[in-house]
């Protein structure tokens, strides 16, 4: 066999380090443990079940259908909803958590590749986009925020990459799909519109340039088109009124847990302030080859990030495609004898070019296979169970719900936000919840009439009669807990140590 054929052999059947970290990703989220796995997050459930209302109904809803009072509601997120009921319907929570698993694994296998491709050296790239995947484990829940994930990556390469060609065309073509399947649309604006500044600073402050003077119409006319595309959604221009009020909310902001700063006494949160830091480091050592945009860009995604954990995926995605590149083998010299120097850079050059070279994906696609061959059978390969797609028993009332559908209890219901999405996917329709995790379409005032039942303040039991709830489910050793034992309108029906159920008495007011 000839060396070319051996070689071009070799990189269809040598794993890939994108391949090798797709196939990490894939089996870490999918089939490693529960403490990563995407199902520790009760919204899920309703976004399945809103899913199958759509396709049973043929209809977007307008208005609530899981509590039991009717309000407006926006569900921004149906097409994503369509997405996972019909996986679901497949194969179960078995294949929403393959799904979400593969969705994070390609996201980062994508970024290592696009970062590699931009000119990074393979250590380089290698550091940015582990301390990435690391820091985003913070968010890694199957919820449609995953696909803001995807789309911020691509729409940001295609800015930075082929903002020149006609694929820079493809963002108003995203945000289409993208306003449809999460309300994280909004970051393809901030990119645009960081761009845009960007590029009028450089042309006020630069001499007459008529190409670039052509690139900044082009991305102008992009950003027009995507803002018309964002508006082929159910609610048109009434959808950017509803997410403004919802995120100047100050009430709401500073009660939702991921919208709060990180912890830094986390492992994902350190591996993200190691990533601010080494960005930081490049953008300052490296500024004369940053554009005033991405400068723009890194600020305002760090800043965000350090604002809300939610943020921390997609600020680690921008700021490791944008800082990474800057630190190719040939600007940054190692402090060696120039012949080890020589001997290293020519060695990080053959193993990227090799990486890059990679065209097979064989691994990666074998365990794709493996995965789906799994999901079709209840998540068992070869004899042997490899998925095992459940809500996590310490994290919701799995228990408490067994005996409600053994021993149906009159509704409304009224538990905890934390545990209504996991109530609705079980026990809807036929009961209903007080509350959930919408807190966008239950608004402020009713969020902190919540808390007041939540935290047993004084005016609690008013706020509970004030719901319509004729039942209760919360943690054991809760202070709504401990109060309703002590009411004589309330009597326990049942408590495992985890959740006590109580049901109101009839008569009782």
């Amino acid at each position: 066999m000839s060396l070319s054929r051996q070689s071009r052999l070799s990189s269809y059947l040598l794993p890939s380090l994108a391949d090798t970290l797709f196939i990490s990703l894939l089996v870490a989220l999918a089939f490693g443990s529960p403490t990563l796995r995407l199902l520790n997050d009760p919204g899920i459930g309703w976004h399945i079940c809103t899913g199958e209302w759509i396709l049973q109904n043929h209809a977007v809803p307008h208005s609530d259908l899981f509590s039991n009072v009717a309000r407006p509601w926006f569900a921004w997120e149906w097409l994503f909803e369509i997405g996972v009921a019909k996986v679901h319907s497949w194969a179960g929570l078995n294949g929403v958590l393959a799904a979400g698993a593969a969705l994070i694994a390609l996201t980062f296998a994508l970024l290592f590749r696009l970062t590699l491709q931009r000119g990074a050296s393979l250590v380089t790239t290698v550091l940015f986009v582990v301390l990435s995947a690391l820091a985003s484990t913070v968010h890694c829940l199957a919820r449609p925020h995953l696909f803001t994930w995807f789309f911020t990556l691509l729409c940001w390469y295609l800015l930075e990459v082929k903002r020149a060609t006609v694929w820079v065309w493809a963002i108003p073509a995203i945000v289409l799909l993208w306003v449809n399947i999460h309300g994280g649309f909004l970051v393809a604006f901030a990119l645009l519109g960081l761009t845009l500044a960007g590029e009028t600073w450089e042309i006020a402050t630069s001499a007459p340039d008529p190409a670039r003077r052509r690139d900044f119409l082009r991305l102008a006319f992009v950003a027009i088109a995507s803002f018309a595309a964002s508006l082929a959604n159910p609610y048109g221009i009434s959808l950017y009124v509803h997410i403004y009020r919802y995120l100047s909310d100050p009430f709401l902001m500073h009660h939702i847990q991921e919208m709060q700063s990180p912890d830094f006494h986390t492992f994902n949160a350190m591996c993200f302030a190691a990533l601010v830091l080494l960005a930081a480091c490049v953008a300052i050592t490296k500024r004369h080859r940053l554009r005033i945009s991405q400068s723009f860009v890194l600020i305002f995604f760090a800043y965000a990030a350090l604002s809300a954990v939610r943020n921390t995926p997609i600020a680690c995605i921008v700021l490791t495609l944008t800082a990474a590149p800057l630190l190719n083998t040939k600007d940054d010299a190692l402090p060696r004898p120039s012949r080890l120097r020589e001997r290293l850079r020519g060695s990080s050059q053959r193993m990227g070019a090799l990486e890059l070279n990679s065209r097979g994906h064989a691994w990666a696609i074998v365990f794709a296979i493996i995965t789906v061959l799994a999901c079709a059978n209840g998540g068992k390969f070869l004899g042997r169970q490899l998925l095992r797609g459940e809500f996590n028993g310490k994290k919701f009332p799995l228990r408490a719900v067994a005996f409600l559908e053994l021993h149906p209890i009159p509704g409304p219901l009224f538990t905890t936000d934390a545990w209504s999405g996991f109530i609705i996917y079980r026990e809807w329709p036929r009961l209903r919840v007080v509350v959930d995790d919408r807190h966008d379409m239950y608004g402020a005032e009713f969020m902190k009439n919540y808390l007041k039942i939540i935290e047993g303040q004084p005016d609690w039991k008013a706020q509970l009669e004030a719901t319509g709830a004729n039942s209760v489910l919360v943690p054991s050793t809760s202070a709504t807990s401990t109060l309703l034992h002590l009411t004589p309108d309330w009597k326990l029906t049942y408590d495992d140590g985890q959740a006590a159920l109580f049901e109101r008495l009839r008569g009782a007011q």
